[in-house]
C-alpha cells in the first residue's frame, strides 16, 4: 500500500495526501487470484461495500463484481483532474479552481453523473440568497467550462449536464463616470492624502487600466513614454502611450514595483467622499477605467474610435466595448434642446426688442 494510505479496518484504507476518501481492497479468502479494489467518498459507502462483496464471495466463491461502465467520480475528482490537466497553466488557475471546488461544497459534492440542469437550478436559487446574479453567472461559465474542457480532453464521455442552460438575466448595471471638475477634484483630495495613490490613479485615468493592473506595474514595464501592460484579466498583453509628464514622474520612481503593494483603495474611497462624488455601489476605483473611456470616445477624432478603444481597453468582444456609446449618444442627441418641453418653453418667452 501507498504511504498516503491510512489503514482503517481490513480491507479499508483511508486516502491521504491529494486524494481523499476511503479505498476498499479485499482478496477473495478462498480464491487469492480474485481481488477486488474501488474507492468511496465516505467511510459508511466504503463499509457498505465491503459487506457487499463478503457476503457474495460467501455465498459464491467464483462471484465477480460486474463491470460498470458508468463514471461514478464525484464533482470535486473532476475539478482536480480538469486542474491537473489544464487548469493548472492558466493565470487565474488556482483561483478557479477554489470556487469550483466551494461551488462542489455547496452541492454536497454529487456524482457529477447525476447532475442536470435541475440541479443546478437548485444549486443557483439557493446561491441567489447569498450572492449577487453578476456572480452566479460567472459561476454558471466556470461550471460550463470545466465540462467542455474535460469533453475536449477525452477526460469525460458523457455530455455537458448544463449545455443550453441559459444564464440569468439581470439589469445593466449603472456606468458611472467622472467630468472634468470632478477629476480635478479628486485628484487634489488624493495629493492632498497620498501622492503615491494620486499618482496611481493618474495612471489609470490616462491609459484606462484596471486598479491593480496599474498597481502592479514594474519600472521595466514603462519605456519610451509607453505603458505596457502584463497579466491583465483578459490574459492579453498592451500597450498604452502616455505623455511626457505622467511618463517622467513614473521613471523616477526607481526599479521594481512603482507602486507599493498594499491595500490603498482606502485612501482612494476617503478622496471620492471628501471631493463630494456620488458613486454606485461596486464602482469604486473601476470608475477610472469608465472616466478614461468616456472621455476618450468623446474626444476622439475619426471612425475607428471604438476599434482604438477596444484594443486600449482589452476587450475580448468589442460589444463590452459599445457599452460605452450610450453615454457618447446621450451627450450628442441634442435632447436638451429637441424635447417639447423645452421647444415650448422658447415659445414663450418674451419677444426682444431691438433698440436703434
Amino acid at each position: 500500500m501507498s504511504n498516503k494510505m491510512k489503514k482503517v479496518e481490513t480491507g479499508i484504507w483511508k486516502l491521504d495526501g491529494k486524494n481523499t476518501g476511503y479505498q476498499v481492497d479485499l482478496t477473495n479468502p478462498d480464491n487469492k487470484n480474485q481481488r477486488v479494489r474501488k474507492k468511496h467518498k465516505t467511510l459508511g459507502e466504503a463499509k457498505y461495500f465491503k459487506t457487499w462483496v463478503l457476503s457474495n464471495w460467501a455465498n459464491e466463491p467464483e462471484w465477480k463484481p460486474k463491470k460498470s461502465n458508468k463514471d461514478d467520480r464525484r464533482l470535486c475528482e473532476l475539478i482536480t483532474e480538469w486542474f491537473d490537466c489544464a487548469g493548472q497553466f492558466l493565470e487565474d488557475g488556482e483561483r478557479r479552481k477554489r470556487k469550483l471546488l466551494s461551488l462542489a461544497d455547496s452541492m454536497n459534492d454529487p456524482m457529477a453523473r447525476t447532475i442536470d440542469k435541475s440541479t443546478f437550478t437548485d444549486y443557483r436559487v439557493k446561491r441567489l440568497a447569498e450572492v449577487s446574479v453578476k456572480t452566479v453567472n460567472n459561476e454558471h461559465g466556470y461550471f460550463c467550462s470545466l465540462f467542455n474542457k474535460l469533453i475536449e480532453l477525452g477526460k469525460w464521455h458523457e455530455a455537458n449536464p448544463i449545455d443550453g442552460l441559459s444564464k440569468l438575466k439581470y439589469s445593466q448595471p449603472e456606468l458611472a463616470y467622472l467630468d472634468e471638475s470632478e477629476v480635478d477634484l479628486l485628484l487634489v483630495e488624493l495629493y492632498a492624502l497620498d501622492s503615491e495613490v494620486a499618482l496611481l490613479a493618474e495612471v489609470c485615468l490616462s491609459t484606462g487600466a484596471r486598479w491593480t493592473e496599474a498597481q502592479t506595474l514594474k519600472r521595466r514595464q514603462v519605456k519610451n513614454n509607453t505603458v505596457h501592460f502584463v497579466k491583465t484579466k483578459t490574459y492579453k498583453n498592451r500597450m498604452v502611450g502616455i505623455d511626457d509628464s505622467l511618463y517622467k514622474r513614473l521613471i523616477r520612481r526607481g526599479d521594481g514595483y512603482l507602486f507599493r503593494q498594499t491595500r490603498c483603495d482606502k485612501v482612494f474611497r476617503a478622496a471620492v467622499k471628501k471631493a463630494g462624488i456620488d458613486l454606485p455601489d461596486g464602482q469604486m476605483t473601476h470608475v477610472l477605467r469608465h472616466t478614461f473611456a468616456t472621455h476618450f470616445l468623446a474626444n476622439y477624432q475619426g471612425a475607428d474610435g471604438l476599434l482604438r478603444l477596444q484594443k486600449i481597453l482589452g476587450h475580448t468582444n468589442i460589444k463590452t466595448t459599445e457599452k460605452y456609446l450610450h453615454v457618447i449618444a446621450a451627450r450628442q442627441s441634442n435632447a436638451e434642446t429637441l424635447n417639447p418641453v423645452a421647444i415650448l418653453r422658447q415659445k414663450r418667452q418674451p419677444a426682444l426688442k431691438v433698440v436703434n
